[in-house]
């Protein structure tokens, strides 16, 4: 079954901590794809070959209104094993907007990873 955000009219618990590692997480992201990393950790090279991000149709929501509202054109990417992919904007439109608490797995993921 397909991921549906659901506004949530509490604000969650260390919601800025985790804004601010996925757009860490993004800028390495950004990085990568660019070549623009230095002092790589042992093994590291492998991970960074699937990780980047790359231009995508662009992203609508209709979280606000019936009518769609444009959140980006491009999707962070990590191809690895346990990666995942996520829209330009997500965090922007439908963390910070309208407080909507990402899936579980996608929380973990972000905390795992930085």
């Amino acid at each position: 079954e397909e991921y549906q955000p659901k506004k949530s009219e509490k604000d969650w618990t260390a919601k800025l901590d985790w804004v601010a590692k996925v757009a860490a997480v993004e800028d390495f992201f950004e990085k990568c794809q660019n070549e623009d990393v230095e002092d790589l950790e042992d093994g590291m090279d492998d991970w960074m070959e699937n990780v980047g991000h790359e231009p995508s149709s662009p992203t609508f929501s209709l979280i606000e209104t019936s009518e769609r509202v444009l959140i980006g054109n491009k999707e962070y990417i990590d191809d690895n094993e346990d990666g995942y992919r996520w829209p330009q904007g997500y965090v922007r439109h439908y963390v910070l907007k309208h407080n909507v608490m990402p899936t579980k797995a996608f929380y973990g993921y972000i905390q795992v990873i930085t």
